[in-house]
């Protein structure tokens, strides 16, 4: 028993140094001065904040660090891949405890081999000090297109995923949703997104219907199964995993000011182009709301979406038959009767959207056959 705690005390050596008072201290007594005068300043940080979501992950993450010090006797960073296989953007937007639920949700889910990037306008000044956690991207303008693209340039993985504020991530998230990217034309990938409370599906991605263009799929179910993952047309940015080039031409293919509008039209490109989104049943992020707080009805909205759905889709014709069909449809729900209405008038809009459009930097799918590094050595097709 006696050789044992020696070998404890000889494998974690502390040294001895003497107070300005004359007694002897330890490392360990310095370190945990240092402790003290850290934490001080962290509760100072956080009472002045509210005591926020970021503000606690910061302050717990100062006390594992120094655990691990006092232990072991060293702080062990672990070995992060230059070249990460996946960037999780984290937009800042307009409501900042929103934006910390969502951001220290991904630091305690966080996989390996990722990065976190935060895109922001330049009006956040990580308080917590963050930056050796994430990568803090400014972005020209606080529209969530602005910051995502911003984000997806500078991003260092091969697949890019966005999850906005309010939005949090679970254990284990991500792994089902990039499989789906073994699939040669997967050029998006919608998650399922839960009501926090009810366990109910807010979204699977949208869908157009002919009750409503870019509407939630399997909104109010408990779950989602293949016959209904089949029927996505798309994902919300706000909450998507995309391949990261195909992202990156997001900003450039219509500069709209309304955000939906842009990325609509963006999917409906890329669909045209060869891609297809796909619903990664398995992977579930949680939502405090059962709808979704970017998605309101109103006459405009589906005014600009049928103009954005025929001019990309080079439809012809009237649509005013369309209209009128989503019209019966929704002819007790006044706001989506309001937006049915929307769409006879989609020609009203349709000019201003071909000038605006632009598809050439959307890439087509150039298919190989590769051997992807699997126990079963099987081969996948891929998008190169």
């Amino acid at each position: 028993m006696k050789h044992n705690e020696t070998a404890k005390r000889e494998a974690l050596p502390v040294s001895e140094s003497v107070h300005p008072t004359g007694t002897q201290t330890s490392d360990h007594s310095h370190s945990n001065a240092v402790l003290s005068s850290t934490l001080a300043w962290q509760h100072t940080e956080i009472m002045a904040c509210g005591g926020t979501p970021v503000a606690c992950f910061a302050i717990s993450r100062v006390r594992t660090v120094h655990v691990r010090f006092l232990t072991v006797g060293v702080v062990s960073v672990p070995k992060l891949s230059p070249i990460p296989r996946l960037s999780i953007v984290v937009p800042v937007g307009n409501c900042i405890e929103a934006y910390e639920n969502t951001l220290v949700s991904v630091l305690e889910n966080r996989p390996v081999d990722c990065e976190v990037l935060v895109a922001h306008d330049g009006s956040y000044d990580d308080p917590f000090d963050l930056s050796d956690e994430v990568r803090f991207i400014v972005a020209s303008s606080s529209r969530m297109t602005d910051l995502v693209s911003a984000a997806a340039a500078a991003a260092k993985g091969r697949f890019v995923h966005v999850i906005a504020e309010g939005i949090c991530a679970t254990e284990g998230w991500t792994e089902p949703a990039l499989e789906k990217f073994e699939h040669h034309d997967a050029g998006i990938v919608a998650p399922v997104i839960r009501h926090t409370s009810s366990r109910r599906v807010v979204a699977a991605g949208w869908s157009d219907t002919a009750a409503r263009l870019c509407t939630s799929l399997a909104s109010g179910a408990k779950l989602v199964d293949a016959r209904t993952a089949i029927r996505v047309d798309g994902a919300y940015l706000q909450a998507s995993f995309w391949r990261r080039q195909l992202l990156c031409s997001l900003a450039d293919t219509l500069y709209m000011v309304n955000d939906i509008e842009a990325v609509y039209a963006h999917t409906l490109a890329l669909d045209v182009a060869g891609w297809r989104t796909m619903v990664a049943t398995q992977c579930e992020v949680e939502y405090p709301h059962a709808t979704l707080a970017w998605d309101d009805s109103s006459f405009s909205r589906g005014q600009r979406l049928r103009a954005v759905h025929d001019v990309v889709l080079e439809e012809h014709g009237s649509a005013i038959g369309v209209s009128i069909g989503a019209m019966l449809r929704n002819i007790l729900r006044p706001t989506r009767f309001a937006e049915s209405l929307g769409q006879a008038t989609a020609a009203m809009s349709k000019r201003s959207i071909r000038k605006r459009l632009n598809v050439d930097r959307i890439e087509s799918i150039d298919v190989e056959t590769v051997s992807m590094a699997r126990e079963d050595r099987q081969e996948f097709r891929r998008a190169a």
